[in-house]
């Protein structure tokens, strides 16, 4: 039994600990697409790379599947490596994730806050933020110090 549980630890550590993610940093004039939270807390559009799925096509996913918006073009900026506590059936670990930050250009003829399965409530919603709306909606601050810097 303690061999069938050290490898099934195994194997979900392997598929639940080295997660990959992507960011679309979509920039209008001095103004950035976020979807903003009951007015709160913004994010940028993105999410997991599925298995099998290439970084680049997962962005483009992620954009379509939260915004409703066509990447058109996009450029690799940051990467970013981090961990977050997590639990599977009871067992605590470190969730690895690497996050792939990239600047994007898109087609935006009908953007809308839709997400998948009920990902955003009535209450998301896309804004044109500008960095300082972003610093007051509780943006993440690695975002923040690397859009500055765009």
């Amino acid at each position: 039994d303690r061999h069938i549980l050290l490898f099934a630890l195994t194997l979900c550590q392997f598929h639940y600990v080295n997660v990959q993610k992507v960011c679309a940093i979509i920039k209008h004039e001095n103004k950035f697409l976020a979807l903003v939270k009951n007015d709160s807390v913004s994010s940028f559009p993105g999410g997991s790379v599925d298995v099998n799925e290439s970084v680049e096509d997962a962005l483009a996913r992620e954009v379509l599947e939260e915004t409703n918006a066509t990447v058109e073009s996009f450029e690799f900026v940051a990467e970013n490596h981090y961990s977050v506590p997590w639990e599977f059936k009871k067992i605590k670990f470190e969730n690895k994730r690497v996050e792939y930050y990239y600047l994007c250009t898109i087609k935006d003829e009908n953007l809308k806050a839709q997400g998948l399965d009920g990902e955003f409530d009535k209450n998301t919603k896309i804004q044109w933020c500008t960095i300082s709306e972003l610093e007051k909606l509780n943006h993440s601050p690695f975002e923040l110090d690397l859009i500055k810097k765009l």
